[in-house]
């Protein structure tokens, strides 16, 4: 969840922490037509290098011909839906 102090707005971001038990964040100052972005990614493994990855045993692995399904939801909300609300009304 994030927060914006000043307005009250907040930003909830589900996933399934048990199949992407990292989250990258990722900022861009204003390039682009001056817009500032914040990016969060679940991710799968630490760090991004696969090699390095491989070497510390914190892959993830993918049989041949296999899936990887997750269901991510991301949503918008005020302050006083509280996150157990928005939670409730993304599950539905």
């Amino acid at each position: 969840m994030l927060e914006d102090a000043r307005t009250g707005g907040r930003f909830l971001l589900r996933f399934p922490i048990e199949s992407c038990s990292y989250l990258w964040m990722w900022r861009v100052y204003g390039d682009w037509r001056v817009h500032y972005r914040l990016v969060l990614e679940p991710w799968t493994s630490y760090p991004s290098k696969l090699a390095v990855a491989v070497q510390q045993g914190t892959q993830c692995w993918l049989e041949p011909e296999g899936q990887f399904v997750v269901e991510i939801a991301a949503t918008l909300y005020q302050d006083d839906e509280g996150y157990q609300g928005v939670l409730g009304r993304l599950a539905s």
